[in-house]
């Protein structure tokens, strides 16, 4: 037994805590009970053993929560991936639907000749802009 508080409650406030709640909890406890078993995990423990126990099982589900917890990260790494991809192929569609409305325009606009502008108009608009 705990003297500060129980394992159930300790198990509650790390789980509660962002900077603690992705660590794996086991609780080892002689309550073999169901209720107590399904009290231990409403509170967020992620594996529950019995005393007596053995030091290889523990290990083992240890190894096996922090695999669990592995796979997870990969996962969210994956989804984060994916959501930002998505993103960017928007982001590149709302860019190359204007430019496509553009560079569709320019290719008329190729073939179309423009009046070059005589020295006198070129002067009076150099005069026009100096006053």
């Amino acid at each position: 037994m705990m003297p500060e508080m129980s394992g159930t409650e300790l198990c509650r406030k790390l789980k509660e805590n962002p900077a603690t709640s992705n660590i794996p909890f086991l609780l080892l406890t002689a309550r073999s009970e169901l209720e107590m078993k399904l009290s231990g995990f409403m509170e967020g423990a992620d594996d529950y053993i019995i005393k007596p126990f053995q030091l290889s099982e523990v290990r083992a589900r240890l190894k096996a929560q922090l695999h669990i917890r592995s796979l997870y990260q990969q996962v969210i790494q994956k989804e984060k991936l994916a959501a930002l991809g998505t993103l960017i192929a928007g982001v590149a569609h709302e860019i190359r639907n204007p430019l496509n409305g553009v560079i569709s325009s320019l290719l008329p606009l190729k073939g179309l000749r423009l009046p070059t502008p005589s020295p006198l108009s070129r002067s009076k608009f150099s005069v026009n802009q100096a006053r």
